[in-house]
């Protein structure tokens, strides 16, 4: 007699591997060099040590502060390179935000037909995960409207005897507890007579206001303004570097602008290194304590 034939083995899949950089079970992950988590182990290991010295010294009831002292300046030292540390874990290349500009400006130029070289330089900067997400947005659309607007038609550019591919240029470097991130062109630049005149007629300043060429390339930034006269892809949709401007002041930066009429015009994105810790001044008033 022949036996029955056994059931086909069910097949085990494997469990999915979650993307990197994606939320699993509702958590956000994020990429973090070894070389981090030991300095950070090394410096909570130094922590702990210290901490037990102090301990001694307070089971002891020491009659030698000077060393008790010394101790507390050391931990000091340990728990400000703790919190700098924890801070970088956040910190993320700005590399691929680089990237993405790079892809909006060739796609901007495709669209419109312009020949324009895209270059980058401090891509080795690394900036906080919260800033890196909320500003490619704003960042996208700072670069399409310089593309679009700044960047002149390849004739233009022949009349006026600059050459015909274009550049624009993306720039980041930190500075102390700051991150600057800076586009230049070297495009028809920011003409003051007209900013000023579209900003009187669509009533953002009166025809008396007396304001410098500075302040006037910064009506660029209010709500409303444009100098588009027709619809595209690109802009004219009445939505304006105001959004940019929003974007800079909700992550507690500022933005300036630099132009001169026929030789281009550079944007400067000033951002606080990160927003988990803000350094505060403790002071007294009579019984009461405050940190400013």
């Amino acid at each position: 007699d022949e036996e029955p034939a056994s059931p086909p083995a069910e097949s085990k899949k494997a469990p999915p591997i979650p993307p990197k950089n994606t939320s699993v079970a509702g958590d956000e992950v994020i990429r973090v060099s070894v070389k981090k988590l030991d300095q950070l182990l090394n410096a909570v290991g130094e922590l702990v040590v210290n901490q037990t010295m102090l301990t001694g010294h307070r089971i002891a009831d020491t009659t030698n502060p000077a060393h008790a002292i010394s101790v507390i300046s050391y931990m000091q030292k340990i728990v400000n390179d703790v919190q700098e540390q924890t801070m970088s874990l956040r910190m993320l290349g700005i590399k691929p935000l680089f990237q993405k500009m790079q892809r909006a400006v060739r796609d901007a130029a495709q669209s419109l037909g312009k020949d324009i070289v895209f270059l980058t330089e401090g891509e080795h900067v690394e900036i906080d995960k919260t800033l890196l997400e909320k500003m490619t947005d704003p960042l996208t659309h700072l670069v399409r409207n310089v593309v679009d607007h700044g960047i002149e038609s390849a004739d233009n550019r022949t009349k006026n005897g600059k050459p015909v591919q274009a550049q624009v240029k993306l720039l980041a470097e930190q500075r102390e507890d700051r991150i600057l991130i800076t586009i230049q062109d070297d495009g028809k630049g920011l003409d003051p007579v007209k900013i000023r005149e579209k900003a009187e007629q669509k009533g953002l300043i009166s025809a008396s206001a007396d304001l410098s060429v500075s302040e006037i390339q910064g009506l660029i930034f209010r709500p409303g303004f444009s100098t588009k006269e027709q619809v595209s892809e690109i802009s004219g949709r009445g939505v304006g570097l105001d959004v940019v401007q929003r974007a800079v002041d909700d992550l507690k930066g500022h933005i300036d602008v630099e132009s001169t009429v026929g030789q281009g015009t550079q944007f400067r994105i000033s951002l606080p290194l990160s927003l988990s810790i803000i350094s505060g001044m403790v002071g007294g008033i009579d019984s009461k304590h405050y940190i400013i």
